[in-house]
């Protein structure tokens, strides 16, 4: 395989890792928003329950950290994209 091949497959791969950091990010848009009308119609949640929404909205909040830090631009697509396209 030559070199160019391993890159273009490579910024394939970014681009696929990419559509599926969307897909993740948009059901997490979909949980909040069900969330968001769950607390607006005022229902009490027990402890236990309370305690369940806190260890997602922190799962929510790490998912997010990492999806920001891998969209950065020294992340996975200045390394393997800009090169194959603006060099």
């Amino acid at each position: 395989m030559r070199p160019r091949d391993n890159q273009t497959q490579a910024a394939k791969d970014v681009i696929a890792s990419y559509d599926t950091l969307e897909k993740l990010l948009e059901r997490i848009h979909f949980f909040l928003d069900r969330l968001n009308c769950y607390t607006r119609i005022n229902i009490r949640l027990t402890t236990m329950m309370t305690e369940l929404l806190g260890k997602i909205m922190a799962e929510v909040l790490i998912i997010l950290a990492l999806s920001t830090k891998a969209m950065k631009p020294k992340g996975l697509m200045s390394k393997w994209v800009y090169p194959i396209y603006f060099s």
